[in-house]
């Protein structure tokens, strides 16, 4: 066998057994849109104002017409511009 030979066996060798090992891992490695495992992706950004109200019922409980009644809701802005609140009535 020449050296030439010797070498090109070698080599064919070396690469039989990188390719062993490397395709393997590969098999594994997760495809996209496939679970990888790490849990759920994060929720797309949203574009625009979002409004949150934590609770957004109240139970007033008995109320006698004429008597006044307070509550104040929490609202909060989740979006990534000005949330306008131009217009409430009451339900």
């Amino acid at each position: 066998m020449s050296l030439v030979q010797h070498l090109r066996a070698k080599h064919f060798l070396i690469l039989v057994v990188i390719s062993g090992f490397v395709l393997p891992i590969l098999e594994q490695a997760p495809v996209l849109g496939q679970d990888d495992g790490f849990g759920p992706p994060p929720p797309p950004a949203v574009v625009g104002p979002k409004i949150v109200i934590p609770d957004p019922k109240f139970h007033w409980g008995k109320v006698l017409q004429g008597d006044k009644v307070e509550h104040t809701w929490i609202v909060r802005n989740e979006g990534s511009s000005v949330l306008r609140i131009t217009q409430v009535k009451p339900g």
